[in-house]
């Protein structure tokens, strides 16, 4: 091949986008929504919809292309697809199950996302050790696809045990982030080139 083809090449490639990937900027947040996103639970003798109301004008402004939810009901799933509808997330996840085999919490973790989610998995104490169960609720893991990215972005919501004055539940709450750990370090193994990972939640 002659050099004048192969300049030709180049520059037909530059003029297409055919230069290196370049991911997009993410902007990412995370929200206790606490006692769920429409409920009269939350402490006020408001109305039903003061909740919902609530969540969908702080996203409004703050605008996340990601979000991560702790505090979410079985109940809320129609109420967090209105959510993604009304404010253009295309893709969401959330825990369906009990979410814990240690306190069968009510409470589930969910995401939104403006960008393709790949996969997403409840995240089990078992993959560790058969007879574990330290998750007070488990963490629920999206591997999202990223446009430009070279690698997909793992987005983890966790909601690890609450309680600050107790030992016992401090121990429980260093447990639960041991187990996370092990998890990630499992995935790193496995692929040490997929290394974005992004932990949302408290």
């Amino acid at each position: 091949m002659s050099i004048k083809k192969i300049i030709w090449m180049l520059l037909l490639c530059l003029a297409c986008g055919g230069g290196p990937a370049v991911a997009v900027p993410v902007r990412i947040a995370t929200f206790n929504v606490l006692h769920g996103l429409d409920t009269n639970q939350d402490r006020a003798t408001a109305g039903e919809d003061d909740d919902y109301a609530a969540v969908l004008g702080i996203l409004n402004r703050v605008q996340p292309d990601i979000v991560a939810f702790q505090e979410l009901y079985a109940r809320d799933l129609p109420d967090l697809i209105s959510l993604a509808a009304t404010l253009d997330y295309p893709y969401y996840a959330m825990i369906s199950g009990p979410g814990s085999a240690m306190m069968t919490s009510t409470h589930k973790l969910g995401i939104l996302s403006r960008f393709p989610i790949d996969s997403s998995v409840e995240v089990e104490e078992t993959f560790a050790d058969p007879l574990a169960a330290e998750f007070t609720r488990r963490p629920l893991h999206a591997k999202i696809l990223v446009p430009g990215a070279l690698n997909p972005l793992h987005v983890l919501a966790v909601h690890t045990r609450s309680g600050t004055t107790e030992k016992a539940k401090r121990l429980w709450r260093g447990i639960e982030a041991y187990r996370i750990q092990q998890y990630i370090d499992r995935l790193l193994e496995a692929d040490p080139l997929d290394t974005e990972y992004i932990l949302l939640g408290d």
